[in-house]
């Protein structure tokens, strides 16, 4: 057994790493970083350590105690809350929790990028747990919505509560590892309270489209994806295992078979070759959707239509994908893409062109959010579906496509507006009311 003593020291190491470490995004786990901050030698750390395994363990089980000690004020108010108090409760805690505490929403993404999280036990619980109250509460206030629809909605909110957040430390510019202001994490909790009720949409737009008819017709073929040479297989598999951090160019180099020199040829450095790859692969996709959104007149069907595109050119290839997630959950310390890049804005306007209109004719709103962040907003929302239903096994469909398709044009209660009678105007105002505090 742990003497007191050791398991304090224990604890404190713990806890300097998670603090460290999470100042890197939990990309650079060096063992010198925890020696330095607590003035000691790395050889000391493995008395109360087998090996670095251990510490890594060690971290899961403080996110989770972490966790729970913040959640019990929510889990019991939870109870006596009706829908849109518990909502908003659900959104205040985890975003206010992740605002607040940067280090652990970076452990959480890089654990799910690298789908480390998905089988931990304490994980399966919240999940479960998360997912029958919110299944609960939709039930008690006569949401006609399916429990299915339910967890997808459960999962979008996360989704979106996530991004934003990192969003609002991405304004810090240099000091993104700070935690969040209080103005700024309210901000935060309401913007992810209306878009979660309300979606974008801001006239009389219907979600009902013909997704079948839309989903034969802009799925991407194999034929249409263009063929990769060895150095984009090389990129796409070591990224796919090591993250953007990681994927050195040596690691890069050793698995394309190459030289580390001679990719000097090819790129001035490892951002170029990053950039210059995803240009490759975001443009081929554009050039799809403009074509097959031609066929199509309304807003909605332009917006399933891309959404089909840039699923089912995902789907062909799953290391794409990898590194679409890498790229949102790493874009803090790895700038691809400068503020004020024509090429990327072209990219931008080209693409997303009906959105720009959508917004110009007042059909959407933008939340004050650019066009960059909403594209980018819904391509996450994509990429972790897919992520999470290959993980869990389930596999994804169009259904997956189609709940996040609704959510994001009309939220929830613009959804049981549409699909039936009940909260729609106990939930606007609800939505008014803490949109408007402060």
């Amino acid at each position: 057994m742990e003497n007191d003593k050791h398991k304090l020291k224990k604890e404190e190491i713990t806890k300097v790493a998670f603090k460290e470490w999470g100042k890197t995004c939990f990309f650079n786990m060096s063992l010198s970083l925890i020696a330095n901050k607590m003035k000691i030698t790395k050889a000391s750390i493995y008395r109360y350590f087998k090996n670095k395994d251990e510490l890594l363990e060690s971290l899961v089980t403080y996110f989770f105690n972490g966790y729970w000690v913040n959640s019990k004020p929510f889990f019991e108010d939870s109870k006596s809350q009706n829908f849109e108090e518990f909502l908003y409760s659900y959104i205040k805690f985890h975003f206010y929790f992740y605002g607040k505490n940067p280090e652990f929403l970076y452990f959480f993404t890089s654990s799910t990028t690298k789908n480390a999280m998905f089988n931990n036990p304490d994980y399966k619980r919240i999940e479960i747990y998360e997912r029958e109250l919110m299944c609960n509460k939709i039930k008690e206030y006569n949401i006609p919505i399916s429990h299915n629809e339910a967890e997808y909605y459960l999962r979008f909110i996360y989704g979106l509560g996530i991004f934003l957040t990192f969003y609002f430390l991405s304004l810090n510019e240099k000091k993104e590892m700070n935690p969040l202001s209080d103005f700024d994490v309210e901000k935060l909790i309401n913007l992810t309270y209306e878009i979660s009720l309300n979606g974008f949409r801001n006239g009389n737009i219907s979600p009902n489209i013909d997704f079948e008819e839309i989903e034969n017709h802009s799925s991407v073929k194999k034929e249409e994806i263009y063929e990769r040479n060895k150095i984009f297989d090389a990129i796409t598999s070591v990224v796919a295992e090591e993250g953007l951090w990681s994927a050195s160019l040596d690691k890069i180099a050793k698995k394309a078979g190459m030289s580390k020199s001679s990719f000097y040829f090819h790129f001035k450095n490892k951002e170029e070759m990053f950039s210059d790859m995803v240009y490759k692969e975001i443009t081929r996709i554009k050039d799809i959707f403009i074509e097959k959104q031609r066929k199509y007149n309304t807003f909605p069907e332009k917006l399933y239509c891309d959404m089909v595109v840039d699923a089912t050119y995902m789907l062909k290839d799953l290391r794409i994908m990898h590194f679409f997630n890498w790229l949102h959950f790493q874009r803090l310390n790895t700038k691809l893409f400068k503020k004020n890049d024509k090429k990327y804005n072209e990219f931008l306007n080209e693409k997303y062109f009906f959105i720009n209109e959508a917004i110009e004719s007042n059909l959407i709103k933008n939340y004050s959010l650019d066009l960059k962040i909403i594209s980018s907003l819904l391509n996450m929302q994509i990429v972790k579906e897919i992520l999470v239903t290959t993980f869990i096994g389930s596999g994804f469909s169009f259904e997956n496509l189609r709940y996040i398709f609704k959510y994001f044009l009309v939220g929830i209660t613009r959804i049981s507006t549409d699909y039936g009678e009940g909260i729609s105007e106990n939930l606007c105002k609800s939505a008014l009311c803490h949109s408007t505090k402060n």
